[in-house]
């Protein structure tokens, strides 16, 4: 991905909800997208990596950074970002996400 794409959607998304272990720079392996809240700068995004996929089980687990963050280890979720609040996806064995029903 090249850095003017990475520039214009980490204007339009602003920042994402990530578990620690993705803030460390583990890959994503479950996103998932909640209406975002208007009091914060959230695009409504959570990345999740596999040794969270069980839950998180309180906010103390999750901070709000930056997408470019996420981007520079997991550059494939930047496919998904313009699906809507509601929207779940899980990593595939080839690597690319799949929404879950």
């Amino acid at each position: 991905m090249k850095s003017a794409q990475i520039r214009k959607l980490c204007d339009k998304y602003d920042f994402v909800w990530a578990t620690h272990r993705v803030v460390k720079g583990a890959p994503v392996t479950w996103m998932l997208r909640k209406e975002p809240n208007e009091a914060l700068p959230s695009s409504g995004w959570l990345f999740l990596s596999r040794h969270d996929e069980r839950g998180v089980e309180s906010a103390e687990e999750i901070e709000m950074i930056t997408l470019e963050r996420v981007l520079i280890h997991s550059p494939r979720v930047a496919e998904h970002l313009h699906l809507p609040a509601g929207s779940q996806l899980s990593i595939q064995p080839d690597g690319s996400f799949s929404q879950v029903r």
